[in-house]
């Protein structure tokens, strides 16, 4: 089972997303604890190589995942 953290910019964004996003993302984060890997994931490349991003819809999600702590950091979330 993995952790998801919230970082500052995403998590003010998630604030202010409609609550259907914000139910959309959840339920993102919740299928994310069980296996990351299970989701429409891609790696990143360039700058950010070593990071993944989730499409929902027109929603970007990057994050970095941590196997060795079981821990997914998100990063960023933008449309």
């Amino acid at each position: 089972m993995y952790k998801v953290i919230l970082q500052k910019q995403p998590q003010k964004y998630y604030e202010v997303l409609p609550k259907n996003k914000i139910k959309q993302l959840d339920r993102c984060f919740e299928a994310m604890e069980n296996n990351p890997f299970d989701l429409n994931i891609k790696p990143l490349s360039g700058e950010f190589k070593g990071l993944h991003r989730i499409r929902l819809g027109n929603l970007r999600v990057v994050i970095a995942i941590y196997k060795e702590s079981k821990t997914i950091q998100i990063g960023r979330a933008h449309v």
